[in-house]
């Protein structure tokens, strides 16, 4: 059990919350990072498909589009990671 140090306070952040408004977002978003992907533009779908991931966490989409975009820059750990957590959501 993991507890913190004395004095310090936990920050909780709160859990997404289901709307269309957010589900277009979060569409909107894997999009924009698939489209930087085709462009090789990957600083910004990593950052698009991050984005996705904190908007809408319990959708395993933007997880595996990000796994793909690590695994193709050849950073393999980040690429398990993102595919494991694809894969936990929805096995």
């Amino acid at each position: 059990v993991r507890t913190a140090p004395k004095g310090a306070r936990e920050v909780v952040k709160p859990a997404p919350v289901s709307s269309p408004e957010n589900d277009r977002k979060y569409a909107e978003l894997v999009a924009e990072g698939n489209a930087a992907f085709r462009r090789s533009e990957l600083a910004a779908a990593e950052s698009a498909f991050a984005r996705a991931r904190e908007l809408k966490p319990q959708d395993p989409t933007a997880a595996i589009s990000e796994g793909i975009l690590f695994y193709y820059s050849l950073r393999f750990e980040r690429a398990e990671k993102a595919l494991r957590s694809a894969i936990a959501i929805d096995p």
